[in-house]
């Protein structure tokens, strides 16, 4: 928590930007910092750095990351970090993970360790955000153990 306020302390960047709401404005960000060296967006903060907060249920934050999904080229899937700061709630979302999406669309499948070349993270970083890939259903892996696993795209149904 500590850390988020002294990023909004120190303001708006080249890889960060305050949004009081939710709105349009918010997926063409996202779609560009996937265009550029990536960035935060957060959510509930006006552009004077007033914490405003916002009320979301989970399935509006599910909402919020299809609708960004859909808009953006390249598809930006981002990560959801949701803090409470003063009694008020900030979503952050983190484009890290755009790197891997990107290159597994271009190579068909990305390992743990082409994840920490990518992106410049540590082995335990990269399996975090990989299975957070998994579990959000973006990504899926392959093979059994060790350097016999990769990720793939997961393939979508229509329902």
């Amino acid at each position: 928590m500590e850390e988020l306020k002294n990023l909004i302390k120190d303001g708006e960047s080249d890889t960060l930007e305050f949004k009081e709401n939710f709105t349009k404005e918010v997926a063409i960000t996202a779609g560009a910092f996937a265009n550029t060296k990536g960035g935060t967006i957060l959510i509930g903060v006006t552009d004077g750095r007033k914490i405003r907060g916002v009320s979301l249920s989970n399935e509006a934050l599910k909402d919020w990351v299809n609708q960004i999904s859909q808009v953006t080229e390249p598809m930006v899937i981002p990560e959801i970090d949701v803090e409470e700061i003063d009694g008020k709630r900030v979503i952050g979302l983190n484009e890290r993970q755009v790197k891997a999406v990107t290159y597994v669309k271009e190579k068909g499948r990305i390992t743990n360790g082409e994840y920490q070349e990518l992106t410049g993270v540590s082995r335990q970083t990269a399996t975090i955000d990989l299975n957070e890939l998994v579990a959000s259903n973006v990504l899926e892996r392959i093979g059994k153990v060790g350097k016999g696993v990769a990720y793939q795209m997961t393939k979508l149904t229509n329902k």
